[in-house]
């Protein structure tokens, strides 16, 4: 937890990163389940002290019935195949999403949203 490195005046640990890092969870994602990105959402921007700022830095999004292989193509190994969920999207779909959330993200960076 490198960039957990602050503290707010209530005590609780902010998080400092170096640049605005935009994080993406799959709802059906049986590997990064859905409760660590609810974490992400909880630490990252519901307890920082600038939820405004926050959330234009640290933007959490998560992508209705995406799975976790998803956001990769090919075969996925055995090991992704043995514990993903199975997604409610289609590939297409789900990169669709993917870089919809990153374009939106990228504008905010840049001033443009």
């Amino acid at each position: 937890r490198q960039y957990k490195n602050t503290v707010s005046k209530d005590g609780l640990a902010q998080y400092a990163f170096p640049i605005p890092t935009l994080t993406i969870g799959g709802e059906m994602d049986g590997l990064c389940r859905l409760t660590r990105i609810a974490e992400s959402l909880h630490t990252q921007i519901t307890l920082a002290e600038d939820r405004e700022k926050s959330t234009r830095e640290l933007p959490v999004t998560v992508v209705e019935g995406m799975a976790h292989m998803q956001f990769a193509s090919g075969k996925a190994p055995d090991f992704v195949r043995k514990h993903d969920l199975r997604s409610e999207i289609s590939d297409e779909e789900a990169w669709a999403a993917v870089a919809k959330d990153t374009a939106c993200f990228m504008q905010a960076q840049r001033g443009e949203a």
